[in-house]
């Protein structure tokens, strides 16, 4: 898992996407909505697992160097719940 207090990037693509080169920056082209950016991981993995979803976007999170699968956060999640707020 990465560490909880490094920031990451937010961002939501329909499901069966995988975000591209560029998509993590400020104004990416075909992101909407756009990129949001948060000082601490575990604060972005918190709301991208509580955030109720209406549609089939999925969350996808770019912490230091590493792109994190939506399976992959829901993985760290539950295995972090206790610790996440």
């Amino acid at each position: 898992m990465p560490d909880l207090g490094e920031g990451a990037i937010l961002i939501w693509l329909k499901e069966g996407l995988e975000p591209r080169m560029g998509q993590f920056g400020a104004k990416p082209d075909g992101v909407d909505p756009r990129p949001v950016s948060w000082s601490r991981f575990d604060l972005a993995l918190s709301f991208a697992m509580h955030d109720p979803r209406t549609d089939e976007r999925l969350p996808w999170i770019k912490t230091g160097g590493r792109v994190i699968r939506p399976t992959e956060l829901r993985a760290m999640f539950g295995a972090a719940e206790g610790l996440l707020g």
